[in-house]
């Protein structure tokens, strides 16, 4: 006998009949959900049986109930619809479509499956499969393909850092699981890969004069009128160090000023309505904008902005993420246009800010604050706790780019 009968068995929809047959019949009056797990007990039932025959463990004396009481647990599918659901709200929308294309890519490579069935070695499957994982898997062409298919053809797998980001995000819903009695233990806890040496570094002033040199600076030209983030976000880059999905999350109440005049960006997740999160809570920072910004005007800019985005077309892109396009466009046009090495990307602006900061002799904690990585002083850990724009802004305003941004015309 196959074992791929497991397989079959263990969805539940083949009993859904039979449970509601079992109802009306003995007249039970179950409830939708009682119904449910009745459905699921059948099927487990049904596992057990086939499990025993593929042992060799059934014969005549050989009872069929369970020694002890089995444990009734949902698919892995009907489990993640319930914590999304939970953790929308906290999680925000946009979050969760990322943990959801992450759900996606382990059902296909694990299977659904009642999920207290996800027991050490299927957790070390996922991992070594998702090792192996296309990089593009579900984009265009090859969402039609098998990843067989893929396989062969060669397909570029994802980074060892992404691996990780997955089954850490993964390994949440399992943790969640294991508090509602699903699943006894998370079993992927302790099993993502560790962290891959950055090997970014940071812009050269040639490549910056270059990047700066491109008509959607000199000309402001680019496909869609709408795109305007392709001249705003490398320059905010530039000028804050930030993460791009940082700057690509902000709405225009998010860049204000202060008592002491200075605008400054606020960099939180903090507004119930926010639907976008943060990398860590030592990312909520406030950095002070600088008079260059200001010069190409951008504050002009901002108070013209009347969608909830300062960059509202990004919300268009089919990606799990604010940045998903601008990301995409900076990486085409670094490659195809500029003719840059693997080793500079647009995170590569933050190497550029952290080294500038050094240049001019700011102390640590102020590179810390303003490139949003945590303090050794506890005292300085809490958003809004310290480090008001006007602490950061010598720093900040001690950065010059002059030279490289020559040719960039100011916003009309």
């Amino acid at each position: 006998m196959n074992k791929n009968v497991l397989k079959y068995r263990e969805h539940h929809e083949t009993y859904r009949d039979d449970s509601i047959a079992l109802n009306q019949e003995l007249t039970l009056g179950l409830s939708p959900s009682e119904e449910k797990v009745l459905t699921h007990s059948l099927a487990q039932a049904a596992v057990n049986f086939y499990q025993r025959i593929l042992n060799w463990d059934i014969s005549p004396s050989t009872p069929l109930e369970s020694s002890q009481e089995e444990v009734v647990s949902p698919l892995i599918s009907e489990a993640a619809e319930e914590y999304f659901k939970e953790n929308e709200g906290r999680l925000g929308q946009r979050t969760v479509k990322g943990y959801r294309a992450h759900m996606r890519d382990f059902l296909e490579l694990n299977g659904d499956m009642f999920i207290h069935l996800f027991d050490k070695t299927k957790a070390r499957e996922f991992k070594s499969k998702l090792m192996e994982f296309p990089r593009v898997r579900n984009h265009m062409k090859n969402a039609k393909k098998s990843l067989e298919q893929l396989k062969a053809e060669g397909a570029a797998t994802i980074t060892t850092n992404t691996v990780r980001d997955i089954m850490k995000n993964i390994s949440s819903f399992l943790n969640w699981a294991v508090k509602q009695g699903y699943l006894e233990k998370n079993h992927l806890a302790g099993l993502e890969p560790k962290l891959e040496e950055s090997s970014r570094r940071p812009f050269t002033v040639p490549e910056l004069k270059k990047i700066f040199s491109h008509k959607a600076f000199t000309e402001h030209k680019w496909d869609d009128p709408e795109k305007y983030w392709k001249y705003w976000l490398p320059l905010m880059g530039l000028f804050t160090g930030a993460r791009i999905e940082e700057l690509a999350m902000l709405e225009p109440r998010d860049i204000k000023k202060d008592e002491d005049g200075i605008h400054y960006f606020d960099i939180n997740d903090m507004q119930e309505d926010k639907e976008g999160k943060l990398k860590t809570a030592d990312s909520r920072r406030r950095i002070p904008i600088h008079t260059k910004l200001v010069e190409l005007g951008f504050i002009r800019f901002v108070e013209s902005v009347k969608t909830k985005y300062l960059f509202q077309q990004l919300t268009t892109y089919n990606k799990a993420t604010m940045a998903g396009e601008a990301s995409s466009w900076f990486g085409r046009t670094k490659k195809d246009i500029w003719k840059f090495d693997k080793d500079v990307v647009f995170h590569s602006f933050r190497h550029n800010m952290r080294d500038k900061q050094v240049d001019v002799g700011s102390q640590d904690s102020h590179i810390k604050a303003i490139i949003g990585h945590k303090q050794s002083n506890i005292t300085f850990s809490t958003y809004g706790s310290s480090f008001k724009p006007v602490h950061l802004n010598p720093s900040l305003q001690a950065v010059d780019y002059d030279e490289v941004l020559v040719k960039v015309k100011p916003w009309a």
